[in-house]
């Protein structure tokens, strides 16, 4: 068919294309084209294609025809496509099966790497044990009270453990030496007489003597003094001292002033009578080695002293 054959049949549309530019001199059904469309003269030789649309009965088109004249166009002829059902479904579902397939790959890329990294991490995983095989058992701890074998270095020595001290040496340590009791006669060569003091025999003294006229006589040689000069000790600290003393004249009370050198003197107030002798005790402060003990009184009589006794404390 060519442009120039006017009196050739009319192209067949679809009836849905029917009504688009209908004119009232055109036989219903055809369809002629707009003249500025006409396709090149050299394309009129080829056979115009027609296709096949199943949405139309056969029955419904003019001489029981199924196919259809392609409309042309502008940039050649057209055929008109319309998508199946499948294929709107693959279109509507393919995203959905990428995004669930890309999620599946990741969970077992998941899955490899959790058991690669932390698989052999459980301390309390065992190996199955082979069929036939008794399962081992854990070798039995060592008892606790055998000697342990683990090797010592031969430089290594333990030091000696120095030795307990002995019962002798605590007790010394323990309690203070032994002194006394010690003796000292009032007449003994190496003691001190001074003022109205002198030695006297008298009945029940130790030595046979006492030294009377201790302290204050009114004799123009002054008060009278004992002085016990060779009194040594191991070591300072308070001693015990008794004093045997005897009232020749029967008074009931006399006062002594006791003085050891480097202390202050004490005076005690001492009872008794003629009666040989009358025991007093006090305590007193001496230092170690040589001590020198004083008997006196300057306000007063002092009691004859017949010896002196020292002991720890």
């Amino acid at each position: 068919m060519t442009a120039g054959d006017g009196d050739a049949e009319p192209l067949r549309v679809p009836p849905w294309l029917a009504g688009l530019g209908a004119d009232p001199d055109r036989p219903a059904g055809a369809f002629r084209p707009d003249p500025d469309d006409a396709p090149d003269p050299a394309d009129t030789a080829a056979p115009v294609p027609t296709i096949q649309d199943d949405r139309v009965p056969a029955d419904e088109t003019p001489g029981g025809a199924a196919d259809w004249a392609a409309a042309p166009g502008r940039d050649g002829w057209h055929v008109a496509e319309e998508p199946s059902e499948l294929r709107g479904l693959w279109v509507s579902w393919r995203s959905r099966l990428i995004v669930a397939g890309v999620a599946a790959a990741v969970s077992l890329l998941v899955i490899l790497l959790v058991s690669v990294l932390f698989g052999d991490a459980d301390p309390g995983r065992r190996t199955a044990t082979p069929a036939g095989t008794a399962p081992s058992r854990p070798p039995a701890p060592p008892p606790t009270d055998a000697p342990s074998m683990s090797p010592t270095p031969a430089a290594t020595t333990s030091a000696p453990r120095p030795a307990p001290p002995s019962a002798t040496a605590v007790r010394t340590t323990a309690e203070p030496p032994k002194f006394g009791p010690v003796t000292y006669e009032a007449e003994a060569p190496g003691n001190t007489l001074g003022g109205s003091a002198w030695v006297d025999r008298y009945p029940g003294a130790s030595g046979g003597s006492i030294v009377r006229n201790l302290g204050d006589w009114g004799s123009r040689d002054g008060d009278g003094v004992l002085r016990f000069a060779t009194v040594d000790v191991p070591v300072a600290g308070t001693y015990t001292l008794k004093l045997f003393h005897v009232n020749i004249d029967n008074e009931r009370t006399r006062t002594a002033v006791v003085t050891v050198a480097g202390s202050d003197p004490q005076r005690v107030t001492l009872t008794g009578g003629s009666t040989c002798c009358t025991a007093s005790t006090l305590k007193v402060q001496l230092r170690k080695g040589g001590n020198t003990i004083s008997v006196g009184n300057p306000d007063g009589h002092a009691p004859s002293v017949d010896r002196i006794v020292l002991s720890l404390p």
